[in-house]
Protein backbone atom coordinates (compact mmCIF):
# COMPACT_ATOMS: atom_id res chain seq x y z
CA UNK A 1 0.00 0.00 0.00
CA UNK A 2 1.56 3.51 -1.37
CA UNK A 3 1.03 6.97 1.34
CA UNK A 4 -2.16 8.55 0.23
CA UNK A 5 -0.11 12.26 -0.01
CA UNK A 6 3.02 10.72 -1.13
CA UNK A 7 2.59 7.81 -3.76
CA UNK A 8 6.14 7.17 -4.29
CA UNK A 9 6.07 6.20 -0.73
CA UNK A 10 5.13 2.74 0.85
CA UNK A 11 2.20 3.48 3.78
CA UNK A 12 4.10 2.47 7.30
CA UNK A 13 0.60 3.07 8.91
CA UNK A 14 -3.26 3.76 8.33
CA UNK A 15 -5.16 6.51 9.60
CA UNK A 16 -7.32 5.52 12.12
CA UNK A 17 -10.35 7.18 10.97
CA UNK A 18 -10.56 6.41 7.45
CA UNK A 19 -7.88 3.86 6.88
CA UNK A 20 -5.90 5.86 4.05
CA UNK A 21 -2.63 5.04 3.56
CA UNK A 22 0.26 6.83 5.34
CA UNK A 23 4.15 6.85 5.07
CA UNK A 24 6.25 7.10 8.63
CA UNK A 25 6.79 10.93 7.66
CA UNK A 26 2.89 11.81 7.65
CA UNK A 27 1.68 9.10 10.27
CA UNK A 28 3.91 11.42 12.98
CA UNK A 29 2.16 14.07 11.82
CA UNK A 30 -0.42 13.94 14.68
CA UNK A 31 -1.52 11.12 17.50
CA UNK A 32 -3.42 9.43 17.23
CA UNK A 33 -2.21 8.44 13.98
CA UNK A 34 -4.77 10.71 11.48
CA UNK A 35 -4.51 11.65 7.82
CA UNK A 36 -4.81 15.59 7.12
CA UNK A 37 -8.42 15.65 6.27
CA UNK A 38 -9.55 13.64 9.24
CA UNK A 39 -7.01 15.49 11.60
CA UNK A 40 -9.16 18.58 9.85
CA UNK A 41 -12.43 17.21 10.53
CA UNK A 42 -12.21 16.60 14.18
CA UNK A 43 -10.72 20.23 14.18
CA UNK A 44 -13.80 21.74 13.52
CA UNK A 45 -15.98 18.82 15.00
CA UNK A 46 -14.81 19.99 17.89
CA UNK A 47 -14.73 23.58 17.07
CA UNK A 48 -18.55 23.14 16.26
CA UNK A 49 -19.17 21.93 20.04
CA UNK A 50 -16.83 24.91 21.44
CA UNK A 51 -19.39 27.46 19.91
CA UNK A 52 -22.25 25.39 20.37
CA UNK A 53 -21.66 24.90 24.37
CA UNK A 54 -20.54 28.97 24.31
CA UNK A 55 -23.58 30.29 22.41
CA UNK A 56 -25.83 28.15 24.47
CA UNK A 57 -24.42 29.14 27.94
CA UNK A 58 -24.75 33.04 26.23
CA UNK A 59 -28.20 31.96 25.95
CA UNK A 60 -28.89 30.42 29.51
CA UNK A 61 -27.60 33.82 30.32
CA UNK A 62 -29.24 36.44 28.38
CA UNK A 63 -32.52 34.34 29.53
CA UNK A 64 -31.68 34.79 33.56
CA UNK A 65 -30.58 38.68 32.68
CA UNK A 66 -34.50 38.87 30.98
CA UNK A 67 -36.04 37.45 33.96
CA UNK A 68 -34.08 39.69 36.57
CA UNK A 69 -34.95 42.67 34.13
CA UNK A 70 -38.15 41.91 33.84
CA UNK A 71 -38.33 41.30 37.97
CA UNK A 72 -37.16 44.58 38.35
CA UNK A 73 -39.73 46.35 36.10
CA UNK A 74 -42.29 44.67 37.96
CA UNK A 75 -41.02 45.44 41.36
CA UNK A 76 -40.58 48.87 40.17
CA UNK A 77 -44.31 49.85 38.33
CA UNK A 78 -45.52 47.85 41.78
CA UNK A 79 -43.55 50.24 43.87
CA UNK A 80 -44.63 53.26 41.78
CA UNK A 81 -48.05 52.31 42.37
CA UNK A 82 -47.45 52.35 46.43
CA UNK A 83 -46.37 55.86 46.28
CA UNK A 84 -48.69 57.22 44.34
CA UNK A 85 -51.48 55.81 46.59
CA UNK A 86 -49.19 57.22 49.55
CA UNK A 87 -49.06 60.22 48.23
CA UNK A 88 -53.01 60.04 47.30
CA UNK A 89 -53.53 58.90 51.20
CA UNK A 90 -50.91 61.63 52.51
CA UNK A 91 -52.19 64.72 50.89
CA UNK A 92 -56.15 63.57 50.67
CA UNK A 93 -56.55 62.59 54.80
CA UNK A 94 -53.51 64.59 56.04
CA UNK A 95 -53.20 67.85 53.81
CA UNK A 96 -49.69 67.15 53.00
CA UNK A 97 -46.98 65.99 55.05
CA UNK A 98 -46.62 67.43 58.42
CA UNK A 99 -43.04 66.86 59.05
CA UNK A 100 -40.36 66.91 56.59
CA UNK A 101 -38.54 63.58 57.30
CA UNK A 102 -41.89 61.93 55.77
CA UNK A 103 -40.32 61.80 52.43
CA UNK A 104 -37.68 60.11 53.26
CA UNK A 105 -40.52 57.24 53.84
CA UNK A 106 -41.50 57.36 50.09
CA UNK A 107 -38.05 55.32 49.06
CA UNK A 108 -39.05 52.75 52.00
CA UNK A 109 -42.22 52.56 50.28
CA UNK A 110 -41.44 52.23 46.96
CA UNK A 111 -38.92 49.11 47.58
CA UNK A 112 -41.53 47.18 49.51
CA UNK A 113 -42.21 44.91 47.03
CA UNK A 114 -38.87 43.86 46.38
CA UNK A 115 -38.78 42.65 50.05
CA UNK A 116 -42.28 41.71 50.02
CA UNK A 117 -41.36 38.81 46.78
CA UNK A 118 -38.38 37.75 48.68
CA UNK A 119 -39.79 37.13 51.78
CA UNK A 120 -42.69 35.38 50.15
CA UNK A 121 -39.88 33.65 48.30
CA UNK A 122 -38.21 32.31 51.33
CA UNK A 123 -41.79 31.75 52.76
CA UNK A 124 -42.50 29.04 49.62
CA UNK A 125 -38.89 27.67 50.43
CA UNK A 126 -39.26 27.19 53.81
CA UNK A 127 -42.84 25.33 53.43
CA UNK A 128 -41.06 22.49 51.16
CA UNK A 129 -43.61 19.82 50.61
CA UNK A 130 -45.52 20.04 53.77
CA UNK A 131 -49.25 21.00 53.38
CA UNK A 132 -51.58 21.95 56.45
CA UNK A 133 -55.53 21.45 56.13
CA UNK A 134 -57.13 23.12 58.85
CA UNK A 135 -60.41 21.62 60.22
CA UNK A 136 -61.35 25.18 61.14
CA UNK A 137 -61.72 28.69 59.64
CA UNK A 138 -60.14 30.73 62.57
CA UNK A 139 -56.66 28.16 62.13
CA UNK A 140 -56.88 29.18 58.05
CA UNK A 141 -57.13 32.68 59.20
CA UNK A 142 -54.88 33.06 61.40
CA UNK A 143 -52.57 31.42 59.49
CA UNK A 144 -53.61 33.49 56.81
CA UNK A 145 -52.83 36.94 58.61
CA UNK A 146 -49.61 35.56 59.90
CA UNK A 147 -48.41 35.28 56.76
CA UNK A 148 -49.29 38.51 55.79
CA UNK A 149 -48.20 40.48 58.46
CA UNK A 150 -44.12 38.50 58.13
CA UNK A 151 -44.50 39.74 54.07
CA UNK A 152 -45.40 43.31 55.21
CA UNK A 153 -42.89 42.94 57.62
CA UNK A 154 -40.35 41.57 55.97
CA UNK A 155 -41.17 43.42 52.63
CA UNK A 156 -40.54 46.75 54.78
CA UNK A 157 -37.20 45.50 56.19
CA UNK A 158 -36.22 44.03 53.23
CA UNK A 159 -37.23 46.05 50.81
CA UNK A 160 -34.55 48.41 50.29
CA UNK A 161 -31.55 45.36 50.26
CA UNK A 162 -33.28 43.80 48.00
CA UNK A 163 -34.27 45.92 45.43
CA UNK A 164 -30.55 47.27 45.71
CA UNK A 165 -29.70 43.35 45.38
CA UNK A 166 -31.85 43.46 42.18
CA UNK A 167 -30.32 45.99 40.71
CA UNK A 168 -26.86 44.32 40.97
CA UNK A 169 -28.13 41.15 39.85
CA UNK A 170 -28.75 42.87 36.91
CA UNK A 171 -25.83 44.59 36.13
CA UNK A 172 -23.66 41.11 37.00
CA UNK A 173 -25.98 39.64 34.64
CA UNK A 174 -25.69 42.31 32.03
CA UNK A 175 -21.35 41.69 32.30
CA UNK A 176 -21.65 38.26 31.69
CA UNK A 177 -24.09 38.33 28.85
CA UNK A 178 -21.65 40.81 27.31
CA UNK A 179 -18.66 38.17 27.73
CA UNK A 180 -20.22 35.34 26.66
CA UNK A 181 -20.95 37.30 23.36
CA UNK A 182 -17.35 38.29 23.62
CA UNK A 183 -16.26 34.55 23.78
CA UNK A 184 -18.82 33.51 20.72
CA UNK A 185 -17.65 36.51 18.76
CA UNK A 186 -13.60 35.26 18.99
CA UNK A 187 -14.67 31.11 18.49
CA UNK A 188 -16.00 32.24 15.14
CA UNK A 189 -13.84 34.52 14.25
CA UNK A 190 -11.25 31.93 14.63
Amino acid sequence: MKCFNHEEREAAATCQRCGKGLCKECASKYTPCLCDDCYEAIQNEHHARQVTAVEQRRQGRLERMTFTRNDLILNCVLGIALVIFTLYTIFTEAGGFSDPGDVLLLPWIFCVPAGWRITSKWLRLGQGDTTVIYTDADGALYSFVAHLMIRLIGGFFLGIPAFLFQLFKLARSRKAVQEAEQEVLKLRGR
